[in-house]
């Protein structure tokens, strides 16, 4: 008896254990109202409250996961992978960053000469 408490217990502190009472706490809010027993409708709201803050807990809850040496090196390589490829693209970014600056600066002087001109003549 007291494993299955335990097993419970466990259950109530997954995400799909504490949404159950989450909207087991709600119906009873609503039907405490709807028999006008306030009471035990706000009782019954904190209770909601309670088991929406055990939902967003169970949520947030990190997975420990246990890794063989080949799969930590596997994710170590795929990371520095991404990462030389990440730094390539801002490098890249940057060169054209840079060459359109550039080209938009020629533009502007040419504009700007070009204008100069018709007023000098």
């Amino acid at each position: 008896m007291i494993e299955v408490l335990k097993k419970l217990n466990q259950w109530f502190d997954t995400f799909t254990g504490a949404l159950a009472m989450a909207v087991f706490c709600f119906i009873n809010v609503i039907g405490d109202i709807s028999v006008g027993s306030h009471g035990w409708a706000w009782t019954m709201g904190v209770c909601t409250l309670y088991w929406l803050y055990k939902v967003r807990k169970a949520t947030t809850k990190k997975l420990e996961v246990e890794l063989t040496p080949d799969q930590t090196a596997k994710i170590e390589e795929a990371t520095k992978t991404f990462r030389s490829t990440l730094a390539e693209v801002e490098r890249e970014m940057i060169q054209a960053a840079r060459k359109r600056a550039e080209k938009e600066k020629t533009e502007k002087e040419k504009t700007e000469s070009e204008q100069k001109g018709e007023t000098d003549a």
